[in-house]
């Protein structure tokens, strides 16, 4: 049967495609805006054996940055270029050799490595409250807030631990007492499986006490209360940043890393880490195209990127990865600038300002 509309349908109707086109506009608007954040500086670390294999980074409270590379970590002055070495490269439990990750609330360092290696450090006390080698996890990324610690990881010796990809637990605790907070199953459990770090994602204590993390398997960033229970996501239609593929950096192109970028990473945006700004959770995410690597923060809302901010730097070819941290409108980050496939990386720090932000014409 066919009805008829009435005059008041078809304004109604007329209305709300005027409204959708309003949101189409303003969306494409959006996504073409472009800004960008140029470095206060980028700086070479010295000396460079002292600052070799730099992984991640982490702010203090008294504006020093917390750095961790092969020989432990080191607490380093952005403003005077000073550093001084906190937790020890030696073997555990003494200290962290070829430090991964790290995260501080600013009374306790957490930090891992490759080798199955963690430690608890209090940094008023100078003193390892717990360090330990056991296999029990692939730590993907830690964060700390009092006793707390998040774990981003798959379980490797733990049982009963299904595919959980997100732990709760107390600082250097036995991990069999920490409680799994999130389950991944098929196609996404496939991922984690196959994931190593720098690929498997971040995890970030907000400001408010609740938990963020991203993750290669799932679109979007997902939140918790401090207890674990799930609150809405953001950026939930952010599939771009889902690596289907990465079973195949393992299986294919294990010892191969010009053949793994070449083929698979460099096809498509990668999320390195996950900070918090003073404008809001942000997803570092590494770009390439022509043979050069750059690096954008996606600010999310609950489906997209409301904002996207290039870090700029200069025009000299860089690759591997990038971790930051915020500290309010300061974001600092680190990478490996490539010399020559025989060579050492060299790496750098940058510094940015969000205050300083410029924006294009196209931005409204």
């Amino acid at each position: 049967m066919v009805r008829s509309f009435g005059d008041a349908a078809l304004t109604v109707i007329a209305r709300t495609a005027a409204a959708l086109i309003a949101a189409l506009v303003v969306s494409a608007a959006t996504a073409e805006c472009v800004e960008r954040a140029t470095p206060l500086f980028i700086r070479e670390l010295s000396p460079a054996d002292g600052f070799a294999y730099t992984n991640d980074v982490a702010w203090l409270p008294n504006g020093h940055l917390l750095i961790g590379a092969r020989d432990g970590v080191t607490e380093y002055s952005p403003s005077g270029g000073t550093s001084e070495r906190v937790i020890s490269g030696g073997a555990v439990p003494a200290g962290l050799p070829m430090v991964q990750g790290l995260d501080t609330d600013g009374a306790t360092v957490v930090a891992f490595n490759m080798d199955y290696g963690d430690i608890a450090f209090d940094l008023a006390g100078k003193r390892v409250l717990r360090a330990r080698r056991h296999p029990a996890f692939q730590i993907f990324d830690l964060a700390v807030r009092g006793r707390t610690v998040v774990v981003l990881g798959r379980p490797l010796l733990l049982k009963n631990a299904g595919y959980g990809v997100l732990w709760i637990g107390e600082a250097g605790a036995p991990w069999e007492s920490f409680r799994v907070v999130r389950t991944v199953d098929g196609a996404a459990a496939d991922l984690v499986r196959k994931t190593l770090p720098p690929y498997g994602g971040g995890v970030q204590f907000a400001s408010d006490g609740t938990i963020a993390i991203i993750t290669p398997a799932e679109a979007g960033v997902l939140r918790y209360k401090a207890d674990g229970t799930p609150l809405a996501a953001l950026g939930r239609h952010l599939d771009e940043l889902v690596v289907r593929r990465l079973p195949e950096v393992v299986k294919r192109y294990g010892a191969d890393l010009t053949g793994r970028y070449q083929e698979i990473l460099n096809h498509q945006p990668l999320a390195d880490d996950l900070i918090e700004t003073s404008d809001g959770l942000a997803i570092v995410v590494r770009q390439w195209a022509d043979g050069e690597a750059w690096w954008e923060l996606w600010f999310p809302d609950a489906n997209a990127a409301r904002r996207r901010v290039r870090l700029a730097s200069d025009r000299r070819p860089i690759g591997g990865h990038m971790r930051c941290d915020g500290f309010g409108r300061m974001v600092a980050c680190l990478f490996d600038r490539f010399v020559a496939a025989d060579k050492p990386s060299r790496p750098h720090l940058a510094m940015y300002d969000l205050a300083a932000v410029k924006r294009d014409a196209s931005c409204r």
